[in-house]
């Protein structure tokens, strides 16, 4: 893990501690996207509302490859909840992913303040 995806796995476990989720994978699964190109998730957590949630996280220089298979990912794979997941000054920010790419608004769930 990089230094980001290992602060995110704290404040995962951290999470979990508090019952927040059910339970936390780290790349527990990988997508076949096309042909032979595959994605995996960083994350996954299961919600208290059995939701499954893939967390995905980026640093300030993402590549653009990555970025085009988290959206290929969650329009594939809608039974799924995704998330990518940037800190901006020591601040998370997340934006939800779906089937018509990234939301217009980036959020902190209150676990992650």
């Amino acid at each position: 893990m990089n230094g980001l995806e290992r602060a995110f796995w704290g404040e995962l476990q951290a999470a979990l501690c508090r019952h927040t989720f059910q339970q936390v994978w780290r790349e527990p699964l990988a997508f076949r996207l096309a042909g032979n190109t595959t994605y995996k998730p960083d994350f996954m957590t299961l919600s208290s509302l059995h939701r499954l949630v893939m967390w995905e996280t980026k640093g300030p220089y993402a590549r653009e490859d990555s970025i085009v298979k988290l959206k290929v990912a969650a329009s594939m794979y809608p039974c799924f909840d995704w998330v990518l997941v940037k800190q901006d000054r020591g601040k998370w920010r997340c934006t939800d992913v779906t089937s018509k790419g990234f939301a217009r608004h980036d959020y902190c769930p209150q676990w992650l303040t």
